[in-house]
C-alpha cells in the first residue's frame, strides 16, 4: 500500500474516533478563556460599588516606593562597616502586584469578602453563608506507632540506598495518612476524619448530593491528569489516562501528517509555505511575549 495513502487513513480514522476528545478540549478551553460566561447564575452574586476619590490615599508611583524602601535598607545597613549599599536595578522595574481585599464574618456566621482595585476605584462585596461547624472529638486512643514503625522502614531502607542521609536532621512528619469515613449518629449521617498520630476525630456534614454543570464537568476533564496509584480499582480513570497519552501523541502526528500531506501537493507548497511561515513567526512572538509575562522580565 501507498505509504501516503496509510499516512491519510490514519489521519482521518484517528481524527474521527477521537473527535469528541477534540472538541471536549476545544470547548472546555473556551470555557477556561471566557469564565465569566459560563458562571453559575442562581448563586450569590458580588454587590459593586465605587469609592470616592476624595476619600481614597494618595498612592505613590511604584518607583518611588521602591526608592524609598531602598533608602531605608541602606540606612537599617548602615551601621555595619564594609557592607556594600542596596541599589535598584534596571532589571525589574518596580511595580504593585495584587489588589486590596478583607475578609470578615458576619452576625449569621457567614463570611463576608470585600475586594477593591484601587487603580479603578471600584469594588465587590460577596456574601457566603456560613458552613456547619466541625466538631472534633479527642480519643484516648491512637495509632502512632504505625507511623512510627512505617517512619523506621522508611530510614532503614533510604538509608541503604543513599549513605548521606546518615547526617540529615529530620524536623517531622511532612504528611500521613488520615482515615475517612462516614458514619450515622441518630438520623444524622456525617463524615468523619481520624489523625493517626493524635487520635484526633474530626465530624463534619455530609456533603450534599453534586449536581455537575456541563461547563464544570468538561473542565474537569480538562485539567483531569495522570494515572491512578491503583489501577485496579479505579479502571475508569486508567482509561481516561490512556485516552489523554493517545490524544497527546496522536495532535503531534496530526501537525506532523498533516505537513506530510501539504508537501505532497505541488500547486499549494508556495502558499502553505507563506502560511507556515507567518504562522512561525506568529507563534514566536506570541510566546516571546508570554515567557517574558510569566518570568517577570
Amino acid at each position: 500500500m501507498n505509504p501516503m495513502r496509510i499516512v491519510r487513513r490514519t489521519h482521518m480514522y484517528t481524527g474521527l474516533f477521537l473527535a469528541p476528545w477534540v472538541a471536549m478540549y476545544g470547548v472546555s478551553g473556551l470555557i477556561f478563556n471566557h469564565s465569566n460566561w459560563f458562571a453559575p447564575r442562581g448563586g450569590a452574586k458580588p454587590l459593586e460599588w465605587t469609592a470616592d476619590v476624595t476619600a481614597l490615599p494618595q498612592w505613590p508611583e511604584p518607583d518611588a516606593l521602591a526608592r524609598k524602601v531602598v533608602a531605608a535598607l541602606n540606612a537599617a545597613e548602615k551601621e555595619k562597616a564594609g557592607e556594600a549599599e542596596y541599589r535598584l536595578s534596571a532589571e525589574l522595574a518596580p511595580k504593585l502586584q495584587g489588589g486590596v481585599s478583607l475578609q470578615g464574618e458576619d452576625e449569621a456566621g457567614g463570611s463576608v469578602v470585600l475586594s477593591f482595585d484601587r487603580q479603578e476605584r471600584k469594588g465587590t462585596t460577596l456574601h457566603s453563608p456560613p458552613v456547619p461547624p466541625e466538631e472534633q472529638i479527642q480519643l484516648e486512643t491512637n495509632d502512632a506507632e504505625l507511623l512510627n514503625a512505617t517512619k523506621d522502614a522508611m530510614l532503614s531502607a533510604a538509608g541503604k540506598a543513599d549513605q548521606e542521609l546518615s547526617a540529615t536532621q529530620w524536623m517531622g512528619d511532612d504528611d500521613f495518612p488520615r482515615l475517612s469515613f462516614s458514619v450515622e449518629h441518630g438520623k444524622e449521617r456525617r463524615v468523619a476524619a481520624y489523625d493517626l498520630r493524635s487520635g484526633l476525630v474530626s465530624l463534619g456534614p455530609a456533603p450534599e448530593p453534586r449536581s455537575m454543570r456541563v461547563p464544570d464537568f468538561l473542565t474537569s476533564l480538562h485539567m483531569s491528569a495522570g494515572y491512578p496509584l491503583d489501577k485496579k480499582s479505579e479502571k475508569m480513570r486508567t482509561v481516561r489516562a490512556v485516552f489523554v497519552d493517545a490524544m497527546a501523541f496522536l495532535m503531534c502526528f496530526w501537525a506532523l501528517s498533516g505537513i506530510v500531506m501539504w508537501l505532497q501537493l505541488k500547486q499549494l507548497r508556495r502558499s502553505g509555505l507563506m502560511v507556515a511561515i507567518a504562522s512561525l513567526f506568529a507563534t514566536v512572538f506570541v510566546w516571546g511575549a508570554m515567557y517574558r509575562f510569566f518570568t517577570g522580565q
